[in-house]
């Protein structure tokens, strides 16, 4: 659960909210990526799969979304159906409706790169405020008139 709260839930967060995080989607998945997902990833989207079909469709993810909490509040179901599109657009990497644990992973490891500003290979806490931040001057600038 600590992975869905701390590492999950915000990346999801930042992939969604925040700015373009890919160029060009993630190539097609193959069953031999699909090996190579890491394992807490892997059983977070199986306690995601309600139906057990080996991949994502947007009824599942709407559901986990609208478990999740930015901070210390619940999501509005308006917040939730906005963050479920954002999501898709993401992941959905062929645009058939569903996510494979593949390109979840995909989404995941972009953002991670885009957000691991020394290049480690970790997403620091200090990285994730300066990502947040960033994100929230990006939006308080686009709704501010004028601008």
């Amino acid at each position: 659960m600590r992975f869905v709260t701390y590492i999950l839930g915000p990346a999801i967060l930042l992939a969604c909210i925040g700015a373009e995080v890919f160029a060009q989607p993630p190539g097609p998945a193959t069953k031999a990526k699909a090996a190579a997902v890491d394992p807490r990833l892997m059983a977070e989207f199986k306690a995601s799969d309600t139906n057990k079909d080996g991949v994502l469709d947007r009824q599942e993810v709407d559901a986990r979304v609208k478990r999740m909490a930015a901070g210390s509040k619940r999501l509005t179901p308006a917040q939730a159906d906005k963050l479920t599109d954002r999501y898709f657009t993401l992941a959905d990497a062929n645009r058939n409706g569903k996510i494979t644990p593949v390109e979840m992973q995909a989404l995941l490891r972009a953002v991670a790169s885009r957000y691991d500003t020394n290049g480690d290979g970790t997403v620091s806490l200090a990285e994730r405020a300066a990502a947040r931040a960033a994100i929230a001057a990006e939006a308080k600038g686009k709704a501010t008139p004028g601008r």
